[in-house]
């Protein structure tokens, strides 16, 4: 059995989902939940792009769901037909020799499952059976969502972090302790890209939004309260045995 068994056997919500074997030098799985989007390309060009400096660190891999319920309406559907036959596409023409891409789609869900979480949950679990498999419990689980577009250095920033001794609060662990997870730092577009165009009264929503997760962390962190991070879905990482 493997450190991920029990947690899985209890609370799992699939079975199998990717029968290749993980790589033996696996150290980081990133998730992206994929529902109704386009241009999920773009995302996969940054995680490519960022792949490129992970040289001596160790190999990542992608693990994609594309979902939606059984009763989504019919043009849900064919994007994501279309979205699926896209991204294959477009996997079949980035091989890289430390990154490995994991395309699923599941139209399956049902009315109480349907949501991102769900989504995000299923590649998680996912992530961590493969590390058991291995045997790896400081493999590190990231997620973040279709639409995003991360740094160069986003797969080798996440592994050096994890690997880094810190020391918390008032320990007595005077070597430190390595990082459980991490909220990572975001942004969103505050005006129109060479990607999207949107009409201004949604950028101002955007900064409206931006604004609101920024004052009420801080107002949280002025608390003195010590777990005040961002919860965002699209921009954290765990380690495998925590998760």
């Amino acid at each position: 059995m493997s450190f991920a068994d029990a947690y899985l056997l209890k609370a799992g919500l699939r079975e199998l989902l990717i029968k290749s074997d993980p790589h033996p030098d696996l150290k980081i799985s990133v998730t992206i939940p994929v529902y109704n989007e386009s241009g999920l390309e773009r995302c996969l060009d940054s995680l490519f792009v960022s792949a490129g400096n992970l040289d001596g660190l160790g190999r990542a891999e992608v693990l994609i769901l594309i979902n939606a319920p059984a009763d989504a309406p019919t043009e849900i559907m064919e994007q994501n037909y279309h979205t699926h036959e896209a991204t294959r596409d477009w996997i079949a023409h980035h091989p890289h020799p430390l990154l490995d891409f994991h395309l699923l789609m599941d139209h399956s869900f049902g009315k109480k499952e349907a949501g991102v979480g769900l989504a995000r949950k299923i590649l998680m679990d996912e992530a961590v059976r493969r590390f058991g498999a291995l045997g790896i419990l400081q493999g590190i689980i990231a997620s973040m969502d279709a639409d995003a577009v991360v740094e160069p250095n986003y797969l080798s920033a996440l592994l050096k972090h994890f690997n880094t001794r810190q020391r918390y609060g008032q320990s007595d662990d005077i070597g430190g302790q390595l990082p459980e997870g991490c909220s990572i730092y975001f942004e969103h577009p505050l005006e129109p890209s060479g990607f999207e165009v949107h009409e201004p009264e949604i950028y101002d929503a955007i900064a409206q939004y931006e604004l609101h997760l920024r004052y009420y962390l801080q107002s949280v962190r002025y608390t003195g309260y010590p777990y005040a991070y961002h919860t965002v879905g699209s921009s954290f990482a765990v380690r495998a045995d925590v998760y």
